[in-house]
């Protein structure tokens, strides 16, 4: 009798590892519908589902700015950062990166370019739908997964069979912390976009600079009228 019952653990573990083997394969063949997306129903939405009505979009932005003074600019754009529950990133030498409401972009945009000259601007889009869909179907399986271990676990009579079972759930475990904390940015980067700000501090004239300038702006006034 407790032959039996060993057997069907055994047969029971060897089915639960070939399964796992058989999702890891088929979660990368999976696709979803592609549509348009509408970022103001998107953004902010924790998602349950595998498939999407819309397109999960990351957007970032990259500036580059003129200012008079850089550590000037520095205390401005924080200030503009921690508006409307963003925040400061990194600062590094000239450099700012924050990180804002994706709704608030554009008004974040309009007033970074009060603080000086903008020279050039880059707004891009990351599309994570099919990885954000990969990573919950991964997820979902290895809790169903666990749970059937935790059912062998609790019926097991051999010692083996026992830490084998333990070490197989520890395994499932960190690839679930994994996924959760993956989805988990995610989430949170599709509510906040990351701005990065490149500082280049205006050059002072000397005097023979404000002279030369004296000189072009008189040359000007005489022939461009």
């Amino acid at each position: 009798m407790k032959f039996k019952t060993k057997l069907k653990l055994q047969l029971s573990l060897c089915i639960l590892l070939s399964t796992m083997t058989f999702v890891g394969c088929a979660t990368t063949n999976f696709k979803e519908k592609s549509i348009q997306p509408s970022n103001s129903e998107l953004h902010g939405q924790h998602v349950q589902n595998y498939s999407f009505d819309h397109r999960l979009i990351i957007y970032d932005a990259t500036l580059e700015v003129k200012v008079k003074s850089i550590d000037k600019a520095i205390s401005e754009l924080k200030l503009i950062a921690n508006k409307d529950s963003g925040y400061v990133l990194t600062i590094r030498d000239s450099s700012v990166k924050m990180r804002v409401k994706v709704d608030k972009l554009d008004e974040v945009i309009k007033n970074i370019s009060t603080i000086g000259k903008m020279k050039s601007k880059q707004v891009s889009g990351t599309d994570v739908t099919e990885d954000y869909s990969n990573s919950q179907i991964k997820l979902e399986n290895i809790k169903k997964t666990r749970q059937r271990y935790l059912e062998l676990l609790s019926k097991s009579e051999n010692v083996a069979t026992t830490l084998l079972v333990e070490k197989e759930l520890e395994r499932l475990q960190i690839d679930n912390d994994l996924l959760e904390a993956k989805l988990n940015k995610l989430n949170h980067l599709m509510q906040f976009s990351t701005v990065t700000i490149y500082l280049k501090q205006k050059e002072k004239l000397g005097v023979l600079g404000y002279i030369c300038v004296g000189v072009y702006e008189g040359v000007k006034w005489l022939f461009v009228r």
